[in-house]
C-alpha cells in the first residue's frame, strides 16, 4: 500500500486511521452490538473530529512557552512543519478536512 505523503504527512492518516478504530471498540464494548458503528454515523463523526483535534494540536503548537530555558535558546517548533503534507495537501489544511470527512459520515451511510 502507498501512501502519498511528505515527511511527516502520513501520521495524519495514522491518526485518523487510529481514532476512527477507537470509536468502533468503545462504540462496541458501550452498546454490545458488533453492528451498532456500522449503522452509526455519529460513532465515525466523533472519530473524525477527535482525529482532526489532535492533527490541530500538533499543528499549531506555536510560541509555547518552555519553562526552565533561557528565552533566547527556547525555539518551540510544532510537531508538524511547512513541508509535511498527505496526498499533496499540506498538514495545516488536514483539520479542517478531517471535520469534513466527519459531517459527510454523519450524513453518509453505506
Amino acid at each position: 500500500m502507498f501512501i502519498a505523503a511528505k515527511r511527516r504527512g502520513s501520521l495524519v492518516a495514522l491518526i485518523a486511521f487510529g481514532c476512527l478504530v477507537l470509536s468502533e471498540l468503545l462504540t462496541t464494548l458501550q452498546f454490545h452490538d458488533a453492528s451498532y458503528y456500522a449503522h452509526h454515523g455519529w460513532p465515525k463523526a466523533a472519530g473524525f473530529v477527535a482525529a482532526a483535534a489532535i492533527v490541530w494540536m500538533l499543528e499549531s503548537r506555536r510560541g509555547e512557552e518552555v519553562l526552565g530555558l533561557n528565552a533566547r535558546e527556547a525555539h518551540p517548533q510544532p510537531f508538524f512543519r511547512g513541508h509535511d503534507s498527505l496526498f499533496a495537501i499540506p498538514v495545516k489544511y488536514w483539520p479542517a478536512i478531517l471535520c469534513l470527512m466527519g459531517l459527510a459520515a454523519y450524513f453518509i451511510r453505506a
